[in-house]
């Protein structure tokens, strides 16, 4: 018979709380078999919106902290809409097939090469 506990994971670099999983008694072990980068004390109650969960190693405990807040509207603006990111990967490409033109018959030897296969 399986028995099933729940385990709590955490980012190995920051070890904030990344999900759950089932661990599972298998067949000739005595003791659940516990993830790597997880653990099994439960997380304690927090506001999911304003908090988050660090675990703490050396205590085995999870500390509740505030999450930071998003820089100011100092930084640059980065492309987030899929729109922008496909017109800004597309100037990209464009730049990059202006400035290195390939040879007139590379592309027929290539189709060649290719094709004889």
């Amino acid at each position: 018979m399986n028995q099933k506990i729940t385990a709590y994971h955490y980012s190995y670099e920051t070890g904030l709380f990344a999900g759950t999983s089932l661990a599972f008694i298998e067949y000739g072990y005595d003791h659940y078999i516990k993830p790597q980068c997880a653990t099994f004390t439960p997380l304690p109650e927090f506001d999911s919106a304003t908090q988050q969960c660090r675990y703490l190693a050396e205590h085995d405990r999870w500390a509740v902290e505030a999450i930071p807040e998003e820089p100011g509207n100092d930084t640059e603006a980065t492309p987030t809409m899929p729109s922008e990111l496909s017109e800004a990967s597309s100037s990209v490409i464009d730049e990059q097939t202006h400035s290195a033109q390939a040879k007139p018959g590379a592309m027929r030897r290539l189709l060649n090469r290719l094709s004889s296969r």
